[in-house]
């Protein structure tokens, strides 16, 4: 299961991560084929039941498998449509079946058991052949499952010798001049950034805060600020040194220079000024003149130097809060409330800022136009906005908690008689109403704002701004479970007849599981008017009994599914609302299409909204452990619970991908693991 993991992993990480852990892999799997066959089968196919598959280790080959019970793996009811031969294509029908692995002779077979060949020349299709078997060994390119492709390296893996003979070469035989700049701008990165460490040194004594109040938290944010300045100015020189705008050296050096500039100024103002604040503005306007202001009479003196008395009216102490809500919770909700919009604020910023910078390149390389960048974000701030509003929640409840608890707040209200409960009440339901919030806009306002979103990404990505349509899987179930093909589809817009191009249609007795009649032709067209299909040129044969074979140039028929169930498109889960995705699932099913992710993303429309909630019972019990250490320890708590929580969403949502847990385990195994953590601590709370 690990292996099956990570190779999943590795398989949707891209080809990066695909380079990296090959050698890892390939030692995983010749163990476990030491192990157990049936589990290589498993592990290496990524087979799940009622899909197809056009595997990318066998090119040329499609599976389709029945069942894959858990206890076995073994595979049961097979359907293989086999066009490495294009002049012979295959189709392979078997009861049973599993992969083989020699990883000692590097030999790779699929076994099968109790099934038949049915063959056909493409030139000749009359002249079929059939051809059944009890149990057979078909040899896989071992190729594909022991790579023996040497590992390239990308110019940020290479060595500094390595990079300067790039960079000789490509400037003696390139005639494009930017081809050896990206080498040249990873030649100075390897020096630019290590000399980052003297100038951060150097810039962390000119901000030093002394003994000013809550100068570590001052000092940590300060931190994350110049990294992430850091960050955008290398990241803007290595764009600017590849595409020749600034020369590759002062493009990388800017950063460490313009920093360095900063800390020098600092630091003369440091040598300057012995009580100089780095954070108060005061130092660096003194110079601006100011204007002085006319004395104002004290409202205390009148005219005749008569004084005006003050009466100080002395109020009971007010009694215990019992109403909801009370002014402790308006108090409290204020703070809470000023927090968390702070910090959402903050934290979009931050990850708009990223993502921009790294779609830089591509919008500067397919030259996209402001407006459209503009008009990406625009809609795209949405989704930032629900995704960083957990640790919004999880932020401002240790920071209202903490700081209260800090000036001596929760203490008093203690003192006083109140309940922590009923002190932490108001936050308490303003987290709800943050995940109900959230499950709006989840239902409401995301498919919306997403479904353009991902139009203008597509553009700002250069791929076609369309969604990917079921015409361009080319394998599906029908509604009588029969097995469609088809090399191309074309029309079905409004008003539109679609046709198939290079229809094959299979029709599998389910009970034997064995091929009763296959039907080709070139194209079926659908005629709106008639209500029917036009199917042209083509050839059908019956396997039932003795067998038959005739052709025809045009039959007119309603057996095949209607276009609609064709022109279904595979949408995004999050473009979809609750009910829709529902169906929509129910819809890919039926048509043999692989909907366990989609099943995943559904729970998960229900089950991360809830994150609001329990966020905010984790983070009420650390607030108090955290309050008296100051701001940084509640940032720094709150960073690590967050990484945690997503850890796990990934983690149990790749188990769901997979079919390894439940949709509906996978997608709310996160919120009962932390939801019941936080309800552990706040009922061993000391309240």
């Amino acid at each position: 299961q690990l292996a099956f993991l990570v190779d999943t992993f590795a398989m949707e990480g891209g080809v990066r991560l695909q380079k990296l852990v090959p050698t890892l892999l390939l030692k995983w799997r010749s163990c476990l084929s030491r192990m157990d066959p049936q589990m290589v089968s498993t592990t290496m196919s990524f087979l799940l039941p009622n899909l197809f598959m056009a595997s990318n280790l066998v090119p040329g080959m499609v599976l389709y498998v029945s069942d894959v019970p858990a206890e076995t793996g073994h595979w049961k009811d097979i359907f293989i449509h086999d066009v490495r031969d294009p002049e012979v294509p295959k189709v392979i029908l078997a009861r049973g079946g599993h992969i083989l692995v020699d990883d000692v002779q590097k030999a790779v077979s699929m076994h099968l058991e109790d099934g038949a060949i049915y063959s056909v020349k493409s030139a000749e299709p009359a002249s079929d052949r059939f051809q059944r078997f009890v149990s057979s060994d078909f040899p896989l390119p071992t190729e594909a499952f022991f790579p023996a492709t040497p590992l390239s390296k990308g110019d940020r893996e290479m060595t500094l010798r390595e990079l300067e003979e790039h960079i000789v070469d490509a400037r003696a035989h390139s005639k494009n001049p930017l081809e050896a700049a990206r080498f040249v701008v990873e030649w100075h990165k390897k020096f630019a950034i290590p000399v980052a460490c003297l100038v951060f040194g150097l810039l962390g004594l000119g901000l030093s805060l002394g003994t000013r109040k809550e100068a570590r938290s001052a000092a940590f944010a300060l931190s994350v600020g110049v990294i992430f300045v850091y960050y955008v100015f290398i990241r803007l020189g290595e764009q600017a040194g590849d595409t020749g705008v600034l020369p590759p050296g002062i493009a990388i050096w800017a950063a460490d220079l313009v920093l360095a500039l900063v800390a020098a100024v600092l630091l003369v103002m440091n040598h300057r000024e012995a009580a100089f604040d780095p954070l108060d503005p005061s130092h660096y306007t003194a110079w601006i003149p100011r204007l002085r202001r006319a004395e104002r009479r004290s409202p205390a003196s009148l005219p005749g130097g008569r004084r005006r008395a003050v009466v100080v009216v002395r109020f009971p102490r007010p009694a215990l809060p019992t109403s909801f809500p009370g002014i402790l919770d308006r108090y409290i909700g204020r703070q809470y409330l000023g927090h968390i919009t702070l910090i959402l604020l903050a934290f979009c910023s931050l990850y708009v800022l990223v993502h921009f910078m790294d779609l830089f390149d591509d919008i500067q390389q397919h030259r996209i136009k402001g407006a459209t960048v503009l008009h990406f974000y625009a809609f795209y701030l949405a989704n930032v906005a629900y995704l960083m509003t957990p640790v919004a929640v999880l932020v401002a409840t240790l920071t209202t908690f903490g700081l209260m608890s800090r000036r001596n707040e929760m203490t008093a209200l203690k003192a006083s008689g109140i309940s922590l409960y009923r002190t932490t009440l108001a936050v308490v339901v303003l987290g709800l109403l943050a995940s109900l919030t959230l499950f709006a806009a989840v239902e409401f306002v995301l498919p919306a704002t997403n479904r353009v979103a991902n139009q203008d990404f597509n553009v700002i990505k250069g791929r076609p701004p369309m969604v990917t349509s079921l015409l361009h899987r080319r394998w599906l179930v029908g509604s009588d479970r029969r097995f469609y093909n088809y090399d191309q589809a074309v029309g079905g817009g409004p008003g539109q007849g679609l046709s198939l191009y290079g229809l094959s249609i299979y029709d599998l007795d389910n009970r034997n599981w064995s091929l009763r009649e296959r039907t080709f032709a070139r194209r079926a067209v659908w005629e709106p008017q008639q209500g029917n299909w036009s199917v042209e040129q083509g050839w059908r044969r019956s396997f039932l009994g003795a067998g038959s074979f005739e052709t025809f140039n045009q039959v007119r028929t309603r057996d095949l599914d209607s276009p609609n169930y064709f022109m279904r498109e595979e949408r995004e889960s999050d473009t979809l609302r609750f009910g829709e995705l529902s169906m929509h699932i129910t819809s890919l099913e039926a048509m043999g299409l692989d909907v366990t992710k989609l099943r995943v993303q559904l729970h998960r429309k229900l089950a991360f909204p809830l994150i609001g909630i329990v966020m905010t019972l984790i983070g009420i019990p650390f607030s108090f452990v955290v309050g008296q250490r100051g701001a940084l320890y509640g940032v720094g708590i709150s960073l690590l619970i967050a990484m945690l929580y997503w850890a796990c969403l990934a983690i149990f949502e790749a188990l769901g991908n997979n079919a390894l847990l439940p949709p509906l385990l996978a997608a709310w195994a996160p919120n009962l693991l932390f939801g019941a953590a936080g309800l552990y601590l706040m009922l061993t709370l000391e309240t």
